[in-house]
């Protein structure tokens, strides 16, 4: 049993983590193949996009989340 309570809750914050990147990145890969879809472009370029700029959101709300922890 951990004995902090606030190491306890770092934990629990954490574990989800990778439910949250697969969820973000893979509700905008969907909107991404509805939006080319739409358009009707001959190559994948929202879907592309959109994967790339919410994997690089996560990334960097992970980032600052660690970094003002470490100061915590």
């Amino acid at each position: 049993m951990l004995k902090n309570n606030s190491s306890a809750n770092k934990i629990l914050k954490y574990s989800g983590l990778a439910f949250q990147l697969f969820g973000t990145v893979g509700f905008f890969t969907w909107i991404g193949t509805i939006l080319d879809e739409k358009f009707k472009f001959k190559d994948p370029w929202m879907t592309i996009i959109l994967v790339i700029l919410s994997f690089t959101a996560v990334m960097f709300w992970l980032y600052n989340d660690l970094k003002k922890n470490k100061n915590e």
